[in-house]
């Protein structure tokens, strides 16, 4: 599924997004992924635009200034 910047700001300004993770992506080395967390519970990774593949942020500045972009709130940042 598609989860690129227009589908997330369009989830969080409707609520169904109540704030983001920044971690390190499971297969790739000094990689970054941005999730979104919905409110049932569920967690979703950005994507490229119209695509479905993860996308990855060369550093965490990069994620961060996605999230603030889609209008998240509150991030949280996990190191490991």
């Amino acid at each position: 599924m598609v989860f690129d910047r227009t589908v997330v700001a369009a989830q969080v300004s409707a609520g169904f997004i109540v704030n983001a993770i920044i971690r390190l992506a499971d297969d790739q080395k000094a990689a970054w992924v941005l999730e979104s967390a919905r409110m049932d519970g569920g967690k979703n990774c950005m994507t490229y635009a119209r695509r479905t593949c993860v996308k990855t942020y060369k550093n965490c500045d990069a994620a961060l200034n996605d999230a603030a972009a889609v209008g998240m709130k509150k991030v949280t940042v996990l190191m490991s």
